[in-house]
Order: structure tokens, then sequence, then C-alpha cells
């Protein structure tokens, strides 16, 4: 995705998340929420990776960051987005259903915990969320750092969400056969 940069400099690429334009620095310990924040519905290439309670309206917390982490791997794993359709309003419903699957053409290589940690990550109920620090202490990880990803799932990512006319706000990553 674009808000995504990969800094080479030093013995590892660092992952960088940039230009959250939704984004709100919490107070405190980054453990509560921001009362009173105005919250802005997410922009049409940012739908698809906010959390049902944003789609919803309701206050920024820790969990939406849990959330979006979930949908990246998701991503970066196959080169597919789990909710994104034909619409806006689709990608909307299947955020708040928390309609996503792991077609097996797309999964079949990668490792059950992986899957296992998006859905933890793609926990509808806030509180029960798994955070991203949490995630990254599960030995998938570590076992994941050693390996090498293949750059074709991010630019299949890529290509399916460039627009092919000025109609055309968002594009169904969705195999046909995840129906």
């Amino acid at each position: 995705p674009e808000n995504i940069l990969v800094e080479l400099g030093g013995s590892q690429p660092q992952l960088k998340l940039v230009d959250l334009g939704s984004a709100v620095e919490l107070e405190g310990s980054g453990m509560g929420t921001a009362e009173g924040a105005t919250v802005l519905p997410p922009a049409p290439a940012q739908l698809e990776f906010a959390p049902p309670e944003c789609v919803l309206g309701r206050p920024p917390a820790p969990a939406w960051d849990a959330w979006a982490t979930g949908v990246f791997l998701y991503v970066f794993l196959t080169g597919l987005s789990p909710f994104l359709d034909e619409s806006i309003e689709e990608t909307t419903a299947n955020i708040i259903k928390c309609d996503y699957c792991f077609p097996p053409e797309h999964w079949s290589g990668v490792d059950e915990r992986a899957q296992s940690i998006i859905r933890r990550l793609l926990e509808p109920a806030p509180a029960r969320r798994l955070s991203p620090r949490d995630a990254l202490r599960d030995s998938w990880f570590d076992e994941a750092s050693n390996a090498t990803l293949s750059a074709t799932q991010l630019k299949t990512f890529l290509e399916r969400r460039r627009p092919s006319g000025l109609g055309n706000a968002l594009h169904s990553l969705r195999s046909p056969n995840d129906t």
C-alpha cells in the first residue's frame, strides 16, 4: 500500500507506516480512547484498513491499529485485501460484518499460524483484539523474519488498486472463488 515505506539503511530493512490521514494521537499511556475527538469517516483509499468501530463512528482507540495491522499482514502475504469489494457500501458491510476468508488458492503456502495471528488481529470485539505488540511476540514472526517475502503479492495488490477510469473509486480484490 502507498502508506508503507521500506527504510533500507541499517542491517535490516524497517517498515514504516506513514500518511495515515485520519490518525489521532491518544493522550497518556496510549491505552485509552480519544474521547471527544472529531471522528471523520475514512477516505475511500483508507476504508479497507478501518475497523468496524471506525466505520461506525466510534472514538479512536489503540485497537484500531491492531485491526489495520491485521489487514496489512493479510495484504503482505497474499496481495489481496480482505474486505475490499465492488463498492464503498459493500466494503463497509464486509468490515462491519467482519466478512473475510482465507481462499486456499492464495493461502495454501502460508503457515496456519499467520492466519491465526490475522484472525486475532481482525477480532470484531476491540477489547479481545490482539495487540500488534503481542502479535510480534508470536514465534511465527521469528521464523518468518528469516524468510524472503516475494514482492509479487504487493505488486498484485497495487496493480489491482490502480483506477482504470475516473468512476472507479474502489476495485474488488477478491477472487471470484471467494464468494
